[in-house]
């Protein structure tokens, strides 16, 4: 059985690009912004507390972050 694929920052692009892929797919995500979270999961989306309880529970990780400052 297939794992959630996880999505971390849900900023402007990244919350669009969450909308869509939780159509299709068990998404669990994250970001700093508890707002963002909220209306993802309004969508279906599962929150993580963090990004360790993510890289547990997803075989798949897809990031939308500002910069590689915050990668690192």
């Amino acid at each position: 059985m297939s794992r959630a694929l996880g999505y971390v920052g849900l900023g402007n692009m990244g919350g669009a690009l969450a909308q869509r892929l939780v159509r299709q797919h068990p998404l669990q995500v994250y970001d700093r912004n508890e707002e963002s979270v909220s209306k993802l999961v309004a969508s279906g989306a599962i929150a993580c507390t963090g990004l360790a309880q993510m890289a547990d529970q997803c075989d798949m990780i897809l990031l939308c972050l500002p910069s590689s400052r915050e990668v690192r």
